[in-house]
């Protein structure tokens, strides 16, 4: 077999998943994205917010996704 793993945050909005086997993603709640963009950026919380809004969606992004990662899920899950 071969393997490639592709690290982009464009994978869907670009199509490049199609003809590909599997597509893993990994996501984090609204809130947790906006934090993260605060403290990467340095940005404010309106503009992190306008960031996160012009990107797919988690649902979006889940709905294309064979395997879903969240740092945040309970083990239980």
């Amino acid at each position: 077999y071969m393997v490639c793993v592709l690290d982009a945050t464009v994978l869907l909005r670009a199509k490049w998943d199609t003809g590909l086997n599997e597509v893993w993603i990994s996501i984090v709640p609204v809130e947790e994205a906006v934090k993260r963009v605060m403290k990467r950026d340095g940005a404010d919380e309106e503009r992190a917010r306008q960031r996160i809004a012009s990107k797919m969606s988690n649902r979006e992004a889940v709905d294309h996704a064979h395997v879903v990662f969240c740092t945040l899920w309970e083990y239980e899950y």
